[in-house]
C-alpha cells in the first residue's frame, strides 16, 4: 500500500513539475502568449528560408521592421547585457557596423524586467553604433524561441537566412559567412 501511494504521488510531482517547465523557464508566460505567432516547429529549420519580418522600436525612439534593410546584409543578435560572450562581441558587431556599408547590425536585448535603462546606459558604455530593440516574445518566437544566448542570425541581401551561429564568434567569423570584402 505504501509503495504504491509512494509511487502515485511521485508520479504526480513529476507530471506536475514537467507541465510548468514553459513556466519555470519563463515566468509569467504561457504557451498560449505564444497563439498569434508562427513559430516554427523544432524540426523546421529557418536556414535557407525568408527571414521573418517584424516591427520594432530602437531604443532611440525610432521605429524600423527587419525588412527596412532588405538590401543589406544583416546582423541579428539576441544577446543580454549580463552576458559575457555577448559583450565580447560587441566590439566585432561595432567594427563591421563601420567597415561594411552593406551590413546592418541589429542588436535584441533579451534582458528581462525593466532593464530598459540599463540596456541604454550599456549601449553608451560600449559606444554601440547600431540600433538595439528590447526583445519580446513575439520576436522571439519568430526566430524559434531562442534558448542560448548569443544568437546571431545572418541573413543575406535578399532576405534570406543564411546562418544561425549560436555562442561567442569572432569578427572574421561574420566577415567569412556574409562574404565581406573591403
Amino acid at each position: 500500500m505504501k509503495k504504491t501511494l509512494l509511487l502515485t504521488l511521485s508520479i504526480l510531482i513529476s507530471v506536475s513539475i514537467y507541465g510548468m517547465g514553459d513556466k519555470v523557464k519563463n515566468p509569467g508566460h504561457s504557451k498560449d502568449s505564444y497563439n498569434n505567432v508562427q513559430v516554427p516547429s523544432p524540426k523546421q529549420t529557418l536556414i535557407g528560408t525568408t527571414s521573418p519580418d517584424f516591427m520594432f522600436t530602437s531604443l532611440d525612439g525610432t521605429n524600423h521592421t527587419l525588412s527596412d534593410y532588405k538590401g543589406k546584409k544583416i546582423i541579428l543578435d539576441f544577446w543580454a547585457t549580463w552576458c559575457p560572450p555577448c559583450v565580447a562581441e560587441i566590439p566585432h558587431f561595432i567594427a563591421l557596423q563601420n567597415d561594411y556599408p552593406d551590413v546592418q547590425v541589429i542588436g535584441i536585448s533579451v534582458d528581462q524586467g525593466s532593464a530598459t535603462q540599463v540596456v541604454q546606459d550599456f549601449m553608451v558604455d560600449k559606444n554601440i553604433n547600431y540600433p538595439v530593440a528590447m526583445g519580446n516574445e513575439t520576436i522571439i518566437a519568430k526566430f524559434g524561441k531562442i534558448k542560448s544566448i548569443p544568437t546571431t542570425f545572418l541573413i543575406d541581401e535578399n532576405f534570406i537566412i543564411k546562418q544561425k551561429a549560436v555562442g561567442y564568434k569572432n569578427k572574421e567569423f561574420f566577415e567569412q559567412h556574409l562574404n565581406l570584402q573591403k
